[in-house]
């Protein structure tokens, strides 16, 4: 179920290249707080007090927008003012389960360029962009398949427990989820 192992070894790869690129741009300058701002559906929204914990307690700057059954579509609309007025170094973004769960839906298909769309903010902004994808989804690939390579996608390394809705994780799964992310962006 989910993606296939050689897919998402592929996808850690992505995003570790990801992080040694903003480690290697950010040497050197004087040390501030790492400024993140996490966007998206309800699988932020229960990302956002276990992602801020351990962000805020690592030294980072965090703010969290999210709202439970979101798309790509709305936070096209949002993104501009939010790195507008927080700034982030980093924008963590969790869209396409409302999207995609249809691979022919018309929202799947306006998928692709709704995420270039967040992307191009972002990159405007001075930010980089990691879209965190739960590999415990059936249609995750889908979602992965729709990002382009100006996208990186980062898949849990750590296993997520999930509710009996098979889509939101536990607050067990939340808590190790957003402490897989801290180790992996932090600082």
């Amino acid at each position: 179920m989910g993606v296939p192992v050689d897919a998402r070894l592929i996808w850690l790869a992505v995003a570790g290249v990801v992080a040694a690129i903003f480690i290697a741009t950010t040497a050197g300058r004087p040390r501030r707080p790492l400024r993140v701002l996490l966007v998206g559906d309800s699988l932020a929204v229960g990302l956002t007090a276990p992602l801020r914990a351990d962000l805020t307690r690592a030294g980072a700057r965090f703010h969290a927008e999210s709202q439970g059954g979101s798309s790509a579509a709305l936070w096209r609309s949002r993104l501009p003012a939010l790195v507008a007025a927080h700034h982030p170094d980093l924008v963590l973004v969790s869209v396409g389960a409302n999207d995609c769960r249809r691979e022919d839906s018309p929202a799947c298909v306006a998928f692709r360029d709704r995420t270039r769309d967040l992307v191009a903010i972002a990159e405007g902004a001075g930010a980089r962009m990691l879209f965190l994808l739960p590999d415990w989804l059936t249609w995750s690939s889908v979602i992965a398949d729709a990002l382009d390579e100006s996208a990186a996608a980062m898949y849990p390394a750590v296993p997520v427990p999930v509710q009996p809705d098979r889509v939101h994780p536990t607050a067990a799964g939340y808590r190790a989820w957003a402490g897989d992310i801290s180790r992996r962006i932090s600082p």
